[in-house]
């Protein structure tokens, strides 16, 4: 059986900030989506950002394509760090400045998807109705979870969950957490900010995902399973504004879907 890819997503820049510092990158027909969140108090947050998806991209679509898929992962990390840290080292203005980085490729002959990740943006799969976290934050409240100094249930809403322990851009290497996932018809997967969660609960994201979707099989026209991706893209960035957006809100949805 063949599959296509079905995607979409969107970027605000919430209720509370004065500019929109996320940048995401979509290719359906490469199988790419990519989110980034400029640090907030650092300068040029939104350069940084933007750097590290158009870097990373380039290479995923270029270079990149010859290469396996969890080494390709791992080198586009690789290379956006070094265009941020670059830019920071040679730019005064932009000296400091540092970016979250998660990226997927699907590879739709394999089935498989791979993920390179660093920072506190998420990458999470639906399947089956359930949505299940991929990705680990690299936060100082993660550390204290896998430490079991706090319960996992504690680590939503933390006063220390702005801490990350690591980022694109503000050192010269940074180790990406890389993965390589099976892939089943009509998986699900979403990317986004950390503003999507400052506003919507996990159960907030799976209610919305239901509604606008319905089942994750069955033959749904490419078209039409589109229109729902937007418009399940543009809820979340309603209700996120709706209650109070305290940050950026970015989300991606991408989706391999079984063809006649």
């Amino acid at each position: 059986m063949t599959h296509t890819l079905v995607a979409a997503g969107l970027s605000d820049r919430g209720q509370r900030r004065e500019k929109n510092e996320d940048s995401y990158l979509l290719e359906s027909e490469e199988g790419i989506l990519i989110v980034a969140d400029g640090l907030g108090g650092r300068p040029a947050g939104e350069v940084a950002s933007r750097l590290a998806c158009e870097t990373a991209h380039g290479f995923l679509s270029g270079e990149g394509s010859s290469f396996e898929l969890g080494p390709r992962m791992a080198r586009a990390v690789t290379l956006a760090n070094e265009k941020v840290w670059g830019r920071g080292q040679e730019d005064p203005d932009f000296a400091g400045m540092g970016t979250t980085l998660t990226l997927l490729v699907f590879d739709l002959e394999g089935m498989r998807v791979g993920i390179g990740h660093v920072g506190d943006s998420r990458a999470y799969r639906w399947r089956n109705e359930r949505l299940e976290r991929v990705t680990t934050d690299h936060t100082l409240v993660q550390e204290l979870v896998d430490a079991g100094a706090i319960a996992p249930e504690e680590a939503d809403g933390h006063p220390l969950g702005y801490l990350l322990n690591r980022a694109i851009g503000t050192e010269s290497h940074v180790e990406a957490q890389v993965l390589i996932e099976a892939v089943e018809a009509g998986d699900l997967f979403l990317l986004c900010t950390d503003g999507l969660l400052a506003a919507l609960a996990e159960a907030d994201i799976a209610e919305v995902l239901v509604s606008h979707l319905g089942p994750t099989s069955g033959s749904v026209a490419s078209e039409l399973r589109s229109e729902g991706l937007a418009a399940a893209a543009a809820e979340f960035v309603r209700l996120a504004n709706e209650r109070g957006a305290p940050d950026n809100v970015t989300v991606g949805l991408i989706e391999a879907r079984p063809q006649a």
